[in-house]
């Protein structure tokens, strides 16, 4: 099987997926994206989606399966549209191909800005406080308590300017949206939505109409929300354990 590389979400650490390589029995190479954890900038220019898929593409093995989640997961989602002869298999979790409406990117923009200026404000706990009240990150609080306390402690670490660029130059408003791209995806594609995620269930579906059919799959984890494969974890397990191998065989 290729190497497994995963892009977590925002505010996260590449140790997030820690649960998930041990519940599959995988070894997963799980970086921390830039803003986050010790992967530390105050170079504006070095979050923008260019650069970052510039910097990935000197660094991840060829031929990987690659998995991304929520924020991760656009990254991942414009690497494998950038490099598809890189990625073997792509795992998209909670994951959009961005905001096609001009308005709705303008709205996001301000919206984005607005929150990198409290993280500057109130600090990362204060930020935090309010950020995990947010619906679609509140279900987190399913999460498995020895899990979620250790993310919470990863989270307190972070860095406020980092996380601050990050959403400026690095979230949904800024970053081009690539949904007419979608049919040059020509890898096996798995999109995973939590349950009670209706917005990105919608956001999968749409995105199935747009793959080309017999590359895409979907899985939907029970009674999970946005961040499907630890509020789920033990069905996202079985879940990727089964496409994997199920895609082993078939290629």
């Amino acid at each position: 099987m290729s190497r497994i590389v995963a892009f977590h979400g925002f505010m996260g650490v590449g140790s997030d997926f820690t649960p998930l390589s041990e519940g599959l029995g995988l070894s997963v190479y799980a970086p921390d994206l830039i803003g986050h954890g010790i992967f530390q900038s105050e170079n504006p220019l070095d979050y923008t989606l260019e650069a970052q898929l510039s910097y990935w593409a000197q660094r991840l093995p060829d031929r990987c399966t690659l998995v991304g989640y929520s924020m991760g997961g656009r990254l991942a989602l414009q690497f494998a549209l950038r490099y598809p002869k890189r990625i073997e298999r792509l795992i998209l979790i909670g994951a959009t191909p961005g905001l096609i409406d001009p308005k709705e990117r303008a709205q996001r923009v301000l919206w984005d800005r607005e929150q990198a200026r409290l993280i500057r404000t109130w600090g990362v706990q204060r930020f935090y406080e309010s950020w995990q009240e947010i619906p679609i990150i509140a279900t987190q609080k399913t999460i498995e308590t020895g899990i979620r306390e250790v993310m919470i402690a990863n989270r307190m670490t972070q860095s406020a300017e980092g996380l601050a660029l990050s959403m400026e130059h690095f979230g949904t408003g800024v970053m081009p949206h690539c949904w007419g791209r979608l049919r040059n995806l020509v890898m096996p594609t798995l999109l995973m939505v939590g349950e009670v995620d209706l917005k990105y269930r919608g956001i999968a579906e749409s995105m199935t109409d747009e793959i080309v059919v017999g590359t895409v799959d979907q899985a939907v984890i029970s009674n999970a929300g946005h961040c499907a494969h630890l509020e789920g974890l033990e069905e996202a397990v079985e879940h990727l354990r089964n496409w994997l191998t199920v895609d082993v065989c078939r290629t």
